[in-house]
């Protein structure tokens, strides 16, 4: 099988790589990969499968960055599109849909370092006050992060390390899953009060949208017909047709105003009485 695969560099275009045997239940369609590429190792996003390639000799994948696929196939199919709405290369169109942070070289989730109880046999070795202060949380909270129990106790790394060494704890890495809103309340603002002109260009697209949700303009649509959406319209010359006539489906709003004139707020009004 052939990876098609969008090297994280400007080059207009993609490239065929083999998926050596190891790696096809891994390589799917929107994960990262790490390909050779002339003297260099790139990463880059695996945007299709196909069973065969047009160029000769094709080189093999060197391995799977992150085997969960970081980019879904809409988004690749959305990235496509606007590669040839606004004629620019598959690649920078890519950035724009995969965060920062995917795109680094090396893929990891974060370690939190954990201390708890090890077993052992006995009694207490000798210890220090210090030492015996940090033992007696550690054995209350059985499992604790490193950096928290240095807080707790008001004592050292050295001091917790020294414990370890003693066979009496162990320290170990955990990968833990952040969400960086767990600590933050987010509360609802309420809408700004337009004044005469937003009020008038939000009552204009209202309009608009509530003639759009009638049944007569209502139509289901199948992916096939997605897709067909998205491709290139083909170049013609124009033509006078009904189509091309103004009509209640769709309407297109373009607001103007200076900076800080209030368009983003009659944009987010619009889209929460869409919702």
């Amino acid at each position: 099988m052939i990876a098609r695969v969008s090297l994280e560099i400007a080059l207009g275009r993609e490239f065929d790589y083999v998926i050596p045997p190891e790696l096809e239940s891994v390589v799917k369609e929107g994960c990262r990969v790490l390909v050779p590429f002339g003297l260099r190792h790139l990463p880059g996003i695996v945007t299709a499968i196909v069973s065969d390639s047009t160029y000769p000799n094709p080189k093999p994948i060197i391995r799977v960055i992150s085997a969960e696929a970081v980019v879904p196939l809409p988004l690749i199919k959305l990235a496509r599109w606007m590669a040839r709405y606004y004629c620019c290369p598959l690649e920078q169109a890519m950035k724009t849909v995969i965060p920062e942070i995917v795109r680094r070289n090396r893929a990891g989730w974060l370690k939190r370092l954990y201390v708890k109880i090890a077993p052992f046999k006995g009694d207490l070795p000798r210890l220090t006050k210090r030492q015996l202060q940090v033992w007696h949380i550690i054995e209350e909270l059985q499992e604790v992060p490193f950096q928290k129990l240095i807080e707790l106790a008001h004592t050292t790394p050295a001091t917790v390390r020294r414990l370890e060494d003693l066979g009496l704890i162990e320290i170990v890495p955990q990968t833990i899953l952040r969400d960086p809103y767990a600590n933050e309340v987010v509360v609802p603002t309420a809408p700004l009060q337009l004044n005469i002109a937003q009020s008038n260009a939000l009552n204009q697209i209202v309009a608009a949208l509530k003639e759009t949700q009638q049944p007569k303009h209502i139509e289901s649509i199948t992916p096939s017909e997605v897709d067909a959406a998205l491709a290139p319209a083909p170049v013609t010359e124009p033509e006078v047709t009904e189509t091309s006539k103004p009509s209640a489906m769709p309407r297109v709003f373009l607001l103007h105003g200076v900076t800080g004139s209030g368009k983003t707020e009659v944009y987010l009004q619009a889209i929460a009485n869409a919702l």
